[in-house]
């Protein structure tokens, strides 16, 4: 028997996504959303250390954070909107404030597709950089 270490990660040339909220299992659209737990902050115009500066002074409470084995790095925010209503009108406020840093804003909807660690894109890998499953509302640094 290999070793739980022992394994080797899957590649493909396009990676891997998941979703970052909970789905109903009849679709990937906002109308399968079964809870907004989390938003996406994402920017593909930011050199990448740039874009881990900017995540980790942000005051927002950020859950994870992964490498996309591109040329970002993703954020998934806390959202714990009670609906889509509730989380749509959220987000909007969170983009409204990091537009100017040059973070994507069609990240918006909730059944948006983060990168799944653990899985190579290409040559490189998709992997987690950040994770705290229990974030203030501080940065965190």
């Amino acid at each position: 028997q290999k070793a739980i270490l022992d394994w080797e990660l899957k590649r493909s040339p396009g990676g891997c996504w998941m979703g970052m909220n909970p789905l109903d299992g009849d679709g990937v659209a906002d109308k399968n959303v079964t809870s907004c737990m989390y938003a996406l902050i994402e920017s593909d115009d930011i050199e990448i250390n740039l874009q881990a500066t900017l995540l980790a002074k942000l005051p927002v409470p950020i859950v994870a954070i992964i490498h996309s084995g591109g040329r970002s790095l993703q954020a998934l925010v806390k959202a714990a909107a009670k609906s889509i209503d509730q989380y749509n009108k959220e987000v909007i406020k969170l983009f409204e404030r990091l537009v100017d840093f040059g973070v994507d804003i069609k990240n918006k909807n909730a059944s948006r597709m983060c990168r799944l660690p653990g899985v190579y894109r290409g040559a490189q890998p998709q992997r987690l950089v950040y994770l705290n499953p229990e974030p203030s509302t501080g940065s965190i640094l």
